[in-house]
């Protein structure tokens, strides 16, 4: 491989942690970066609490759907 690069693996590394829920903060500690900036690159990567927030849409649209009924 010749495009390699150490620090690739220290991206992958990262969103790893993200994935699997380890807070940013935590994650910056973990791996020292000392802006926060950096931090949220990664934040993409971790969707699930948008998911929970997603879903309360749906709870207002049935709650409106039996009102009307």
């Amino acid at each position: 491989m010749d495009d390699f690069r150490w620090h690739d693996l220290r991206h992958t590394w990262a969103s790893w942690h993200i994935q699997v829920g380890v807070p940013l903060n935590v994650l910056q500690e973990l791996g020292g970066w000392a802006d926060y900036k950096m931090v949220l690159l990664y934040a993409h990567l971790a969707s699930e609490h948008l998911a929970q927030h997603a879903a309360n849409v749906v709870t207002v649209i049935e709650i409106k759907i039996v009102n009307i009924s």
